[in-house]
């Protein structure tokens, strides 16, 4: 131990003597300001579509995604929470947010989640879990109808990516035949 201090301490005196000088990082800002402990967790229902980027990023793990057959179950434990707004930085859909209020002042530590349930897509052909609803719905409304897309084209949107193949090879199969 006492030789590995004395090894790094040589190197940073071989290091001075050199004339380089030695520099640390400078520590990055925040994107977001620090919540006061006054704020509380705020979830649109009507801008969150499940992707579960918030989730993903979430060190406290405060935020959960949970499937079952019909629904995508968005869970925050705001006993876990941090409020470090990682997840706010996260959501493509600013759907996460903090809001004036106190959300600790609960009686029991059980109301202290919010739940959103989101109903999923399934396939078409096989009935796999293709996403949820929303997603679709957005997909088709921000990138499809803008362009003048008609929905008779979009067919393929509510299949999973096995059946998508399957139909693009049977739709170029019946174009060459003709």
């Amino acid at each position: 131990m006492f030789k590995l201090h004395l090894i790094s301490e040589l190197k940073e005196a071989f290091i001075a003597l050199k004339g380089k000088t030695l520099t640390l990082p400078k520590p990055r800002k925040a994107t977001h300001p620090l919540p006061s402990p006054q704020q509380k967790m705020l979830i649109s229902d009507k801008k969150c579509f499940g992707c579960g980027a918030c989730a993903t990023v979430c060190p406290a793990r405060a935020i959960s995604l949970v499937e079952n057959k019909k629904h995508r179950t968005v869970t925050i434990t705001v006993a876990n929470c941090i409020y470090c707004g990682l997840c706010i930085d996260a959501c493509p859909e600013d759907a996460l947010s903090l809001g004036a209020g106190d959300e600790l002042s609960a009686l029991t530590k059980d109301h202290l989640h919010h739940e959103l349930k989101i109903k999923l897509a399934r396939c078409e052909h096989c009935r796999t879990i293709t996403g949820t609803q929303k997603s679709l719905h957005k997909v088709i409304k921000d990138i499809y109808a803008p362009r003048g897309v008609p929905t008779k084209e979009l067919e393929w949107i509510h299949l999973c990516a096995a059946c998508k193949r399957e139909f693009h090879s049977l739709r170029l199969t019946r174009q060459m035949a003709k």
